[in-house]
C-alpha cells in the first residue's frame, strides 16, 4: 500500500510554520524502549520496535518538524544512539527509510541548516519486506475472497482487521469500496482508519474521493490530515470544495495539509483557493501585529 510522491518538487514550495528549536526539550515515557531527547540541538534516542507512526508523531512535537508520508506507517522502529547531531540523528533514526529535507533557507541562530520538513519516501531496498515488518502481522493467502475479508475487518483484534484492509485496497472493484467506506466511517480504532484512507487513495476512483471528503470530518486529528495528503497525490479537482472547507479546520496540521494538497492539485480553483486563504491568514497576522503594539 505503499504510496509515490510523486508531486515533491511542488510540495518543497509550500508554505509552512517556522518553529525555534529554543522550544525543543525531552520525549520519555515510562516505558524505556521509547526516549527521545534533545539538548543542546543533539538529538538522543532509544527506540525498541515502537510503530514509525508513533515515533513520527513524537519527533514532530518535539522538533516541530513537519513529517510527511504517504504509507502505512505499522513498521516498528528500532534504533539507540545518543548526541547526534539532528539531521544525522534523524537519519539514524529512520535509517530503513529513504528521506528528503527541505531546510529553512536562512538557517537557523547557530548557523547549521534548519530542517522544516522530513519527507519519508519509502523503505530502503535492502531492508525487509512491509510484509515481514511485525511478527503478530496475519497472513491472508493469495486469492483470498473479499466475503472472507469482510468477515475479517468485523474482527475484535484491530491489527487484523488493518491487515484485511490492506488487502481490500488491492482489489480495487466497487465491491471493495463499498467495505472501505463502511470501515473508514464506522470503525473505531484510528489505525485502521487511517489504513482505510491508504486503501482507498490507491483506487483513485470518484467513490473513493467521495468517501475520503467525508473523512475529512472524523474525530481524529491524524486521520484528517492523512486524507488530506491522499486528496492532494490524488489530484482530483472534486476535492477542492472540501479541502477549502479544511482549511478552516481548528487543527493547525490540518489546515496546512489542506494547503499543500490544494498546491498539489492545481488549476485555477485550487489556485485561487489557496490564495485566498493565504490572504486571510496574512490578514488574521497584521490584526494581531497591531493589536501587540497597541498594547506596548
Amino acid at each position: 500500500m505503499v504510496k509515490h510522491i510523486s508531486q515533491m518538487s511542488v510540495a518543497l514550495l509550500l508554505l509552512c510554520s517556522i518553529f525555534s528549536i529554543s522550544a525543543l526539550g525531552n520525549y520519555e515515557t515510562d516505558d524505556a524502549s521509547f526516549v527521545i531527547r534533545v539538548e543542546d540541538n543533539l538529538l538522543t534516542a532509544k527506540v525498541k520496535e515502537i510503530p514509525l507512526r508513533k515515533v513520527l508523531k513524537e519527533v514532530e512535537n518535539l522538533l516541530a518538524i513537519k513529517a510527511t508520508y504517504l504509507f502505512s506507517g505499522n513498521a516498528l522502529i528500532v534504533a539507540e544512539f545518543s548526541g547526534l547531531p539532528i539531521e544525522k540523528g534523524l537519519r539514524r533514526l529512520l535509517q530503513d527509510y529513504n528521506l528528503a529535507f527541505e531546510y529553512d533557507p536562512e538557517g537557523s541562530k547557530s548557523g547549521a541548516p534548519f530542517i522544516r520538513k522530513v519527507f519519508i519516501l519509502s523503505r530502503k531496498a535492502s531492508t525487509a519486506d512491509l510484509a515481514k515488518e511485525s511478527p503478530l502481522q496475519p497472513q491472508f493467502p493469495r486469492g483470498t475472497s473479499l466475503e472472507d475479508l469482510r468477515r475479517s475487518v468485523k474482527d475484535k483484534d484491530p491489527e487484523i482487521r488493518e491487515y484485511a484492509v490492506e488487502e481490500i485496497g488491492k482489489l480495487n472493484d466497487e465491491d471493495a469500496i463499498e467495505l472501505l467506506k463502511g470501515v473508514l466511517l464506522t470503525d473505531e480504532n484510528e489505525y485502521v482508519r487511517l489504513c482505510a484512507v491508504d486503501a482507498l487513495g490507491s483506487m483513485k476512483s470518484s467513490e473513493a474521493i467521495n468517501t475520503l471528503k467525508e473523512a475529512l470530518k472524523d474525530e481524529s486529528v491524524d486521520v484528517r490530515v492523512n486524507v488530506a495528503d491522499v486528496l492532494g497525490v490524488m489530484r482530483s479537482e472534486d476535492a477542492i470544495e472540501p479541502l477549502v472547507v479544511a482549511l478552516k479546520d481548528e487543527d493547525e496540521d490540518v489546515r496546512e495539509r489542506a494547503m499543500d494538497a490544494l498546491g498539489m492539485i492545481g488549476g485555477d480553483r485550487a489556485t485561487k483557493a489557496r490564495e485566498k486563504a493565504l490572504a486571510e491568514e496574512e490578514g488574521k497576522r497584521s490584526a494581531m501585529d497591531v493589536n501587540i503594539n497597541r498594547n506596548e
